[in-house]
């Protein structure tokens, strides 16, 4: 498999990852969402109008290829939401953040965790395998719409952003007999 195609492969993975990572629901008690019908409390009445309108009153969230740092309605890191590849000594490095969540492959290790911050982004990741080369950073804009992270383990990454394209909506049909 040519290098390209494995960045791509990854890339699309980690996308995926995030997306449903961030479909994963408010974890927890395994309750049901119906509890307060059952004691007599209502919930509130969903938002009228179409569900891509933003809230009365609000500024439609940016839009997702707004240049590095800078604002948006994470801060700063809602303006990095995407995915990003790029090359550091020899090892492809794939970064995705997505609703505050990062997702990271580097050199066979895999990384998911946090994006935070309104002035300057900071990563926060968990590996497996126990690395520490990639586990906190800071993101900067860099020259040409780059997205260079310093690493608290040393590493300096320069990353470009990649459009890996949409998840599918349905999912695959089953052949016919």
């Amino acid at each position: 498999m040519t290098t390209r195609a494995r960045t791509a492969f990854a890339a699309s993975v980690l996308a995926a990852g995030c997306f449903l990572a961030a479909c994963g629901g408010g974890g927890g008690s395994g309750a049901s969402d119906d509890a307060g019908a059952a004691t007599g409390s209502t919930a509130p009445a969903p938002p009228s109008g179409p569900p891509s309108a933003p809230p009365s009153g609000e500024d439609p969230a940016p839009d997702e290829e707004s240049p590095v740092p800078g604002g948006g309605a994470d801060g700063a890191a809602g303006t990095l939401k995407g995915t990003w590849t790029g090359t550091t000594g020899g090892t492809e490095v794939v970064l995705s953040i997505s609703s505050g969540k990062a997702a990271l492959v580097a050199g066979g290790h895999v990384c998911q965790g946090e994006a935070s911050g309104a002035a300057e982004v900071r990563l926060v990741l968990e590996c497996t395998g126990g690395d520490t080369t990639r586990t906190a950073g800071a993101a900067e804009s860099g020259a040409d719409g780059k997205l260079v992270i310093t690493w608290d383990g040393g590493e300096k990454d320069t990353l470009a952003r990649k459009d890996v394209g949409r998840a599918p909506t349905e999912p695959p049909k089953a052949p016919a007999p």
